[in-house]
């Protein structure tokens, strides 16, 4: 199945007829100071502590592992749950009328209600865009035929603060429900640059001091470069218009985006079936679209993708060995692989930077005074601050600072927490802080 349809197919179309308290104390601490190298944010996965920071002063479960720290309690002024650092998804979805065939819409639909319904989106800002959404006319090689490349210039749901009010509930959640519920693909063409463009300046437009990510899913090849203006370089199509999109167009938009000095954006990608093709097939873009799709993720969120993918894009490459994006046409299609799918792209960009809390009585806590705990099914671990910045904690797990000042976690940590289904992450502070 493909994806996507030259203009070629229009005008076929056409002439036929879319995430308490820690026993601690004073502790070894080895020059805990406010700075460190940043943490990685990687892991995935749909849940981490994302609850409203709540403070738990003068109260310690003695029943809990101290790790490093001592017995002695006095040092201890408070633990507050963690409150996930602030974020913006936009759901991006192709609904090109390829997403009708094979149930890729209807797995979409219920998908995307499923994550965005997980604990792990709340408290986040949410929106959905959806591409195409209307006909425009045609570029002279189509003799001025309707086309399907027409986008929104905002989201078809705004962004907005999701809460804690899941899709059965008034809120932006159920907006995204009723609108996917409401709608159906349309349309033979795929504008896929044109909406990534638009949904990235939504994500820069919307007034935050955090993360900004665009969750894209797609079932196939760009097209409706012939209608841009400058024209872009491109790829012609079966009928000689300049209309399959070149993909290091999106290669280029993507790599600004997340290279933006003010409000970067990452861009995960999803690749549904359909995004398989090569240039052989029938109707396909004149290259493996599996290696576009998988230069598209290394260039909007590459400090995120699979260690070791081959992202590069060259219209002789052939499929790649490993995929930076999340690739699912290698029989591993599902609703259930669909939603994780949606529910890991917001783990790696969101899952694991918290905020401080604020110090009793207010303003800024000691940091040379915090420690983490988490609470993975029920085990609750003490975390040691890396003394190293560059040390991955890939076997024990840690955690640091970041440059804004900010708790990441690092390496098991970050994977522990964003790959569970319940978990906890605590900030105690008061005691010096455990370094290793």
């Amino acid at each position: 199945m493909l994806g996507s349809r030259a203009l070629s197919s229009t005008l076929l179309s056409a002439s036929l007829f879319g995430f308490g308290v820690f026993a601690a104390c004073s502790g070894t601490s080895g020059g805990a100071g406010g700075g460190g190298g940043s943490g990685a944010t990687g892991g995935s996965g749909a849940t981490g502590g994302n609850g409203a920071t709540a403070g738990d002063s003068g109260v310690v479960d003695a029943t809990l592992p101290d790790g490093n720290l001592t017995p002695d309690t006095s040092c201890a002024e408070f633990t507050a749950e963690a409150k996930q650092a602030p974020g913006a998804v936009l759901l991006v979805i192709d609904r090109s009328l390829s997403m009708g065939q094979n149930n890729l819409w209807s797995a979409a639909q219920l998908a995307a209600v499923q994550a965005i319904d997980t604990d792990a989106f709340d408290n986040l800002a949410v929106g959905l865009y959806s591409f195409p959404s209307s006909n425009v006319a045609g570029p002279a090689c189509v003799f001025g035929f309707q086309v399907s490349c027409g986008v929104s210039g905002l989201p078809q749901v705004a962004l907005a603060n999701s809460g804690t009010a899941k899709s059965n509930q008034p809120g932006v959640r159920k907006q995204v429900y009723d609108w996917l519920a409401s709608n159906n693909p349309i349309g033979t063409a795929t504008p896929g640059y044109d909406a990534l463009d638009a949904a990235i300046k939504a994500l820069q437009a919307y007034s935050l001091q955090g993360t900004r990510a665009v969750i894209l899913l797609s079932d196939g090849g760009f097209g409706c470069t012939s209608l841009s203006n400058p024209l872009r370089p491109n790829y012609p199509d079966g009928l000689g218009c300049p209309d399959w999109e070149n993909p290091n167009n999106v290669v280029n938009l993507l790599d600004a985006a997340y290279k933006h000095g003010t409000a970067p954006v990452h861009t995960f990608v999803i690749g549904l079936p359909g995004t398989d093709t090569k240039p052989t097939d029938t109707d396909a873009p004149p290259y493996y679209m599996r290696r576009a799709m998988s230069a598209f993720a290394q260039a909007g969120s590459p400090d995120t993708v699979p260690a070791g993918c081959d992202g590069t894009y060259s219209q002789a490459g052939g499929d790649p060995a490993v995929s930076c994006h999340f690739d699912l046409t290698q029989g591993n299609f599902n609703t259930a692989a669909l939603a994780k799918a949606i529910s890991d792209a917001r783990g790696k960009a969101l899952g694991c930077v918290y905020e401080l809390p604020e110090a009793s009585g207010g303003g800024q806590v000691d940091k040379n005074k915090v420690n983490v705990i988490i609470t993975v099914g029920g085990n609750a671990v003490q975390l040691t601050k890396r003394l190293d910045p560059t040390n991955p904690c890939t076997s024990e797990g840690c955690w640091d600072y970041d440059e804004d000042g900010k708790v990441v976690l690092v390496g098991k940590a970050c994977a522990d927490v964003t790959a569970a289904e319940s978990a906890k992450v605590q900030i105690l502070v008061g005691c010096e802080t455990v370094v290793k």
